[in-house]
């Protein structure tokens, strides 16, 4: 069974307040552990580990590109680069397909920030 992210960082910072912060002699030192794992516990609801949730465009955008998305050499930084260049050369020739993965992305990308924002 894979663990999700948010009960990983729900049990580092159970372990930083519940078991190291009260080992700990020095003050400063106890205060660090404390803060760290409260600011685990404030990012845990903001953080995702799901890309395909987070990017659920990037299957099209491999599709758009077509054989620049295949591996050059098995170099994943050169299929990278060819890919990014074909995609490049889309949105300069104005490609409609390219114009709405970078619409859905805003879209998407403003979705994240009214979920971090409680909205």
């Amino acid at each position: 069974m894979q663990n999700s992210l948010d009960r990983l960082l729900a049990g580092i910072a159970a372990t930083l307040a519940d078991e190291v912060a009260p080992a700990l002699s020095d003050p400063y030192l106890r205060a660090q552990a404390t803060t760290a794992a409260e600011l685990l516990r404030t990012l845990a609801p903001r953080i995702t580990w799901d890309l395909d949730a987070v990017q659920p465009w990037a299957g099209e955008l491999v599709s758009v590109a077509g054989d620049a998305a295949l591996p050059v050499d098995g170099d994943p930084e050169a299929s990278m680069a060819a890919h990014l260049t074909v995609l490049a050369e889309l949105a300069r020739a104005g490609d409609e397909r390219v114009a709405a993965l970078v619409d859905a992305q805003v879209e998407n990308e403003r979705s994240l920030l009214r979920k971090t924002r409680g909205k």
